[in-house]
């Protein structure tokens, strides 16, 4: 969640964590609120959730390791995406304007479709600021390519947050500590 927020405030707007984050009607609360994000006015919530792919140990031994769904692999992130929506987007939407979004990856990597989208509209952000700030207007390749920079960036950081919160999860708990996203200023 810390490697999100921290893109968002790259890209420029303002984060609340979820300590912060007012309560639905049903008083839960998102992990991450990103203000005027949509239209400029309108808040997003975003609630990070991370899968396992694989089968742990279990009652038989034969099933370890293998994975959850060989036939469509992707089942895992779009039935995770349905249970948060279920229990977070309508009683947000009740309580106040609001828009929702699941920022869903599994241990081997995979990131839903809509967490990608949001990577990607913070990535043209991102690369619009890049340009302004330069008071140079970029062609359209020349914008392609910054976007292409921007993107895959925020990618190897969600990809780096996943893999250290796996790590962490089987370590022990005195070698549980924080260590910090890498994070470099201007985006290049």
């Amino acid at each position: 969640m810390q490697a999100l927020e921290r893109i968002c405030i790259d890209a420029g707007y303002a984060t609340s964590r979820k300590r912060r984050v007012l309560p639905s009607e049903g008083n839960r609360r998102a992990d991450l609120e990103v203000r005027n994000i949509v239209a400029g006015k309108t808040d997003l919530l975003i609630d990070v959730t991370l899968r396992h792919d694989f089968i742990g140990a279990g009652r038989s031994g034969h099933t370890q390791g293998q994975l959850r769904n060989p036939d469509n692999p992707d089942r895992i992130l779009e039935s995770a995406a349905s249970d948060k929506i279920r229990t977070y987007r309508d009683p947000y939407q009740r309580n106040r304007q609001v828009a929702f979004l699941l920022a869903c990856m599994s241990t081997s990597g995979s990131i839903h479709g809509e967490f990608l989208r949001l990577l990607f509209f913070l990535s043209n952000k991102q690369a619009d600021d890049y340009f302004a700030a330069l008071g140079y207007e970029a062609h359209k390749e020349e914008f392609c390519h910054r976007r292409g920079v921007f993107f895959h960036r925020n990618r190897c950081i969600i990809g780096m947050a996943c893999a250290q919160a796996v790590a962490l999860r089987g370590a022990p708990t005195v070698a549980r500590r924080h260590v910090p996203v890498p994070c470099r200023a201007g985006g290049g």
